[in-house]
């Protein structure tokens, strides 16, 4: 959470539209690998409230940015064990090769659900069309797909090295 909330501080505002980007979801996404959608949510909950705290915003607005992507990362996790066919990897799973696809489609649900989401709402705001919105939300999905391939080696890592430690304890 605390690597979330620090990448999160350094979001920057997408011109022509209201909505930041950051490389936080690295963190939240590599989080749910691991762990499973709760920790992750809980992590991007509080990373994605604060930053629409410090950024001003109308509590309707920090609800909002707390909770649509935390369903968003929920989704997009039960499709990651689902379509892998593995539990989260800090419980001593090792990485499996058909695994890829299912990051693809963490990534493509994670950004799908987020940027839909939220161009429902600027769009609302705004009282502009919502695939108009969306449309310009679009560019946005380069920052998914380069989550994915940084929480990839990340996550893996991670467990493997929890799990040799935890060898050399016992």
């Amino acid at each position: 959470m605390a690597l979330g909330v620090l990448a999160g501080m350094a979001a920057l505002k997408i011109p022509g539209i209201s909505a930041l980007i950051s490389v936080s979801d690295t963190f939240f996404m590599a989080s749910a690998m691991l762990f499973g959608p709760a920790p992750a949510m809980v992590a991007l909950a509080v990373d994605s409230a604060s930053l629409a705290w410090r950024r001003g915003y109308s509590l309707q607005r920090m609800l909002f940015n707390a909770t649509a992507p935390t369903i968003s990362l929920w989704t997009a996790t039960h499709v990651f064990f689902w379509v892998a066919n593995v539990p989260p990897l800090s419980n001593g799973t090792t990485w499996v090769p058909g695994a890829l696809p299912a990051l693809a489609g963490m990534a493509v649900v994670y950004f799908g659900l987020n940027s839909g989401l939220t161009a429902v709402a600027i769009a609302l705001d705004t009282r502009s069309s919502v695939l108009d919105v969306w449309r310009k939300l679009t560019p946005l999905a380069v920052n998914y797909a380069a989550a994915t391939s940084r929480l990839t080696p990340l996550a893996v890592n991670y467990a493997a090295a929890t799990s040799s430690a935890f060898c050399l304890v016992v």
